[in-house]
């Protein structure tokens, strides 16, 4: 019996994620990055490529003892008081043990793996020469750089194989949240950490995803501190973890949130904050065109053949998703659409952005994880509302009063002021009314 054409391209997707699982490490990163852009590939493959959960059998033991003695330069007697043979956590590029400092205080030691630089460069090589037929693959043909595409690539893989920057953008969101009562990020141990070691603190908790974490008091609450948490590390901080999947959120036994493994992350500067928040006041508010001016600020292209009709689908989609009833409709469903969108009309995306994009997408199906109930569209125009209250200036309003719509003057002016003047907490648990 002749399989129907969806099945045919699922069992494709699913021949092209198993051949890039068994090519090693920096095959693995490529279908990583291609799975957060549904602007370029396939949904069933893209579904497939998000299993790519970069999982791998663990190192043995010995090797794994020997790592840790050369990148640390000394007896693991001396370093440890006691490490657990058996990994928490194993991937492709590094695995993690638990172990106990000197001290007594218990700590996460991530590993890279042995060979993995070697590995993940001839992968690399590799892969580079074949880069320009993804030039000719029709959904992507003259729609990215082939070469900016790989240079980032190339620099995922390079963070991601120097341990101490995953340490640094733990230890910079730890000091933005310090004093926060709801989120913790855990602290590094830079005497335990290298480029190939990574010493952080253990937080004890569950997965978010986790029964027993909804059984805390505080659990649906944190719908609306893990989304506007998220909210303050694009727009205010500029650094956001960007790999919000469950196995990387722990609900801790006293009931705040908290951030594990910082190797996919994203940057934003102070123009692009700007242009973000004008693209979220231009969805909430209704008005493609406005979105549609900061995107491209951001660097989207949108064919000119193409803008009129893509503006009406975009249109549609808001009008369709951010309807009177607040919550019925997720608005991940209707960036999702949009993303669709953009590629049915060839609109090129900066890739760099495409983490952010993920993130956003991901933060929504999360919260609602935690409580069904749970709004985006309030929680974001409840966040903007409190920008505005700490941050409003004349010039802003005046020019939101002038486009009628008021919320991208609430946001825009974060850019501005941001960089000038850290931000102060506000945290609101209250209903938006």
């Amino acid at each position: 019996m002749a399989l129907s054409e969806p099945a045919r391209r699922c069992r494709w997707a699913r021949a092209v994620r198993l051949f890039l699982e068994r090519a090693g490490p920096g095959f693995v990163k490529l279908g990583q990055i291609l799975s957060v852009r549904p602007d370029l590939v396939p949904e069933p493959l893209r579904r497939e490529l998000e299993v790519l959960q970069d999982r791998a059998a663990p190192v043995p033991w010995a090797r794994v003892c020997q790592t840790l003695e050369r990148a640390l330069g000394g007896d693991l007697r001396e370093g440890f008081r006691a490490l657990d043979p058996h990994p928490v956590a194993s991937a492709s590029i590094a695995q993690v043990h638990r172990a106990l400092l000197p001290s007594g205080r218990t700590v996460a030691v991530k590993v890279l793996r042995p060979r993995v630089e070697r590995e993940m460069a001839r992968n690399l090589r590799l892969a580079k020469r074949l880069s320009p037929v993804l030039g000719l693959w029709p959904s992507l043909r003259g729609r990215v750089d082939a070469r900016s595409l790989w240079d980032e690539i190339e620099r995922a893989a390079r963070d991601e194989l120097d341990l101490r920057a995953e340490g640094e953008v733990a230890a910079e969101l730890g000091r933005r949240f310090r004093g926060d009562p709801w989120i913790r990020v855990p602290r590094v141990f830079w005497g335990h950490t290298t480029r190939r070691v990574l010493t952080t603190e253990w937080v004890e908790g569950h997965k978010i995803s986790a029964p027993e974490a909804r059984g805390h008091p505080s659990y649906p609450a944190l719908a609306e501190v893990g989304a506007r948490a998220f909210f303050r590390q694009v727009l205010e901080f500029g650094l956001f973890h960007a790999d919000l999947h469950p196995a990387n959120l722990l609900v801790t036994r006293d009931g705040r949130i908290a951030y594990v493994d910082f190797g996919i992350r994203g940057r934003l500067d102070p123009g692009e904050r700007h242009a973000v928040l004008g693209t979220l006041a231009g969805m909430l508010s209704r008005d493609p065109a406005l979105a549609l001016r900061h995107l491209e600020r951001l660097g989207v292209r949108v064919p000119e053949a193409h803008r009129s009709a893509f503006v009406q689908e975009v249109d549609r989609a808001l009008a369709t998703g951010l309807g009177p009833c607040l919550g019925e409709v997720p608005v991940a469903s209707i960036g999702m659409g949009l993303l669709r969108a953009a590629r049915r009309h060839g609109v090129r995306f900066p890739h760099r952005h495409a983490v952010l994009v993920k993130a956003l997408l991901s933060i929504e199906g999360t919260a609602r994880m935690l409580h069904p109930g749970f709004s985006l569209e309030r929680c974001a125009r409840s966040y903007l509302r409190e920008l505005a209250l700490r941050r409003v200036d004349f010039a802003t309003v005046a020019e939101a009063l002038w486009r009628g719509a008021a919320l991208m003057g609430l946001g825009g002016l974060v850019a501005s002021q941001t960089a000038r003047r850290s931000p102060r907490k506000v945290f609101s648990l209250a209903p938006d009314g």
